[in-house]
Parts: structure tokens; C-alpha cells; sequence
């Protein structure tokens, strides 16, 4: 990778317990800085982002809880047109843009980002498919990674539901005039056909006609996960799960989405995947060493620990007295 620099570009909301895995996990596989976003944080991840930023070179992080002139009032679209503004982003070689519960697989190869190029070749836009995963029938918030934890997974095959066939994108920097949640978006002459850029899918396969004027997902035809595909653990654990309808959903400023019918959709549990896991030893060797170099992190990573799993008893107590029948309704999906 000393030829190729890939950054990832990230937003984040109250992630802690997660957050040293998700960035250790793509420090191993081989992104060279992680530049997130937070807003309106109530967990530590805040105090963990600055402590990783003044004491590491991968992590940089920006406060972005407050509206800035010119910008989307939206806190995740306005990181996007700030990463934008940064010009460390933006003459990187590729780009990621990923949430804090994705975790690109490669599935080529030693499973780096080495390896991904390796087996695509040159290429200018690689959009890989979601791959779903449940809860694992898991209901606490342990404090073990999350790759280790959930290995169950939606079944590689055509979801019920088109919410579930959502791509995120590895890119060229190269005339990118936006990012978006899934994908970038290119000057008007690419998107109206009088150029064109090299669109790929996680098979290599060309899927630039499904995704030049638009698009957030794949389909049948434009699905492949052969070499690269996108871990998505949009539960977790039960009251994982809880917490996050607690924070609110990212880009749709509302907790009425994160409902039963939300859960049951994405929590998958239907076959075993546990590649992934062959990263475990260096990502456990990797957050150890930032706790240990960097002053007062472990100690933020169990208070963000702690304030999820009081949020989660919280939520729980508050679902008791105010509909148990939900709270059962909920907790034998869960199961």
C-alpha cells in the first residue's frame, strides 16, 4: 500500500463500545487514515476520537455537531461536503465512505485491501452489495468484538425487501464532485453519459449503467460478492439494537423507523459466515496497543461501555411500563 493511499470517511453518534474495533479492524486490513465525523455525542466517543487524534496518525477526527454556513443542517450529509473541504480526502488515491456498524470484507487473498486490488485491477468505482447480519440470538452488551460475536448472516441470495440490497463504495478521488451514504457522485458529463468512469461491482463485474445518474443499491444483475462485499451488523445484540433506537437512525433523523418491523427485517440469522473472523488476532492486538499507548482511552472505552448498557436497561424498564406486550413481541424476535 506504500504506492496507494485509501482513506476512510466515516459519521458517527454515541458508537463507543464499537468504535476502537471498527477503526482498528480497517487499519488492519489496510486504509491509511480514518477521517470521522461526530455529532452530538452522549457516550464518549467524542472524548475517544480526540484522544485517538492527538495521539495516533490514523485517526482525524471533526467535530460536526453544529450547523456551518453554507452547509447541510442534515449531520451526516454535512460531513460529506466537509471531508470534501479536507484536503487530505481529497488527494487520497480512493476513498471509503462506511458507518461505524459496515466493515468491507475482502473476501480475495489475505483479506486486505491489497489483495481487493489485486484481484479487480485498475478501477475507478468498486460498489460492493450489504451483507446482512443478525443478532446471533445475543441479548447483552458484551465487551467482545463485534466481528466475533455475530456470525450469522443473510443468505447470498436476492433479499425480500430492497432496503436490504444497499451497496457502499471504494472510489477514485478523480472527478468526484460529491459523497454520498453508498456511492460517489461524478461531474455532470459522467453522470449524463458523455464520459465515463470504471464501475465495478464486489465481482468485478462492469455495473456503471446501474450506477452513473444515481442509485444507492444493487439488484439481481448487478450483484456479485465474489472478491469483496460489505459485513453490515445493523442490530447487534438485542439491546445493542435498543440503544441505537434510542440515538435515532443516521440519515433519517427519527426513531419511528428503528421499530420491530426494522429489526425482523434485519436481523438475519439465516446461515453461518465467519471469514471475517481470520482478522480477529490483529484486530484485539491492535486496540490493545492503543490502549496502551494512548492515555486515558481505555478508560473512555468502558465508560461509553457502561453508558450503553445503563441506556439499554433504561429503555427496557421505560418499554415495561409503558407496553410490555411490545417488549415480549420484541424480545422473542430476539431470540
Amino acid at each position: 500500500m506504500a504506492d496507494r493511499t485509501c482513506v476512510l470517511v466515516g459519521t458517527i453518534k454515541d458508537e463507543g463500545p464499537y468504535l476502537l474495533e471498527w477503526l482498528a479492524y480497517h487499519k488492519v486490513i489496510g486504509f491509511s487514515q480514518a477521517f470521522v465525523f461526530h455529532n452530538d455525542c452522549t457516550d464518549y466517543s467524542d472524548q475517544m476520537l480526540r484522544l485517538l487524534h492527538r495521539f495516533t496518525p490514523f485517526v482525524r477526527q471533526f467535530d460536526n455537531s453544529k450547523q456551518k454556513d453554507g452547509l447541510r443542517t442534515d449531520p451526516q450529509r454535512r460531513a460529506y461536503q466537509r471531508a470534501m473541504l479536507t484536503k487530505d480526502v481529497t488527494q487520497a488515491d480512493y476513498a471509503m465512505v462506511i458507518d461505524a456498524d459496515e466493515f468491507l470484507q475482502v473476501k480475495c487473498g489475505a483479506g486486505r485491501l491489497d489483495d481487493l486490488f489485486y484481484a479487480l485491477g485498475d478501477f475507478d468505482v468498486c460498489s460492493m452489495t450489504w451483507r446482512l447480519f443478525g443478532n446471533s440470538g445475543i441479548q447483552d452488551i458484551e465487551d467482545e468484538l463485534v466481528i466475533e460475536q455475530f456470525q450469522k448472516a443473510r443468505a447470498d441470495e436476492t433479499p425480500t425487501r430492497v432496503r436490504m440490497w444497499g451497496a457502499k463504495s471504494l472510489f477514485r478521488l478523480r472527478d468526484v464532485v460529491k459523497l454520498g451514504v453508498h456511492r460517489p457522485y461524478h461531474t455532470k458529463e459522467i453522470r449524463k453519459g458523455s464520459g465515463t468512469v470504471k464501475w465495478v461491482n464486489g465481482s468485478g463485474k462492469d455495473v456503471f449503467d446501474r450506477f452513473r445518474d444515481g442509485n444507492w443499491r444493487v439488484h439481481p444483475k448487478s450483484h456479485g460478492a465474489k472478491f469483496a462485499e460489505i459485513n453490515h451488523y445493523a442490530v447487534r445484540s438485542a439491546d445493542a439494537f435498543l440503544v441505537k433506537q434510542h440515538r435515532g437512525s443516521a440519515n433519517a433523523g427519527t426513531r419511528e423507523r428503528l421499530d420491530l418491523d426494522y429489526f425482523q427485517m434485519f436481523n438475519c440469522n439465516d446461515v453461518f459466515e465467519d471469514r471475517i473472523t481470520r482478522h480477529v488476532p490483529a484486530v484485539l492486538a491492535q486496540i490493545q496497543d492503543w490502549k496502551n499507548t494512548v492515555p486515558g482511552l481505555a478508560q473512555a472505552h468502558a465508560k461509553a461501555l457502561a453508558a450503553h448498557r445503563a441506556v439499554a436497561a433504561d429503555k427496557r424498564a421505560q418499554m415495561q411500563a409503558a407496553d410490555p406486550d411490545a417488549l415480549a413481541q420484541f424480545d422473542l424476535a430476539a431470540t
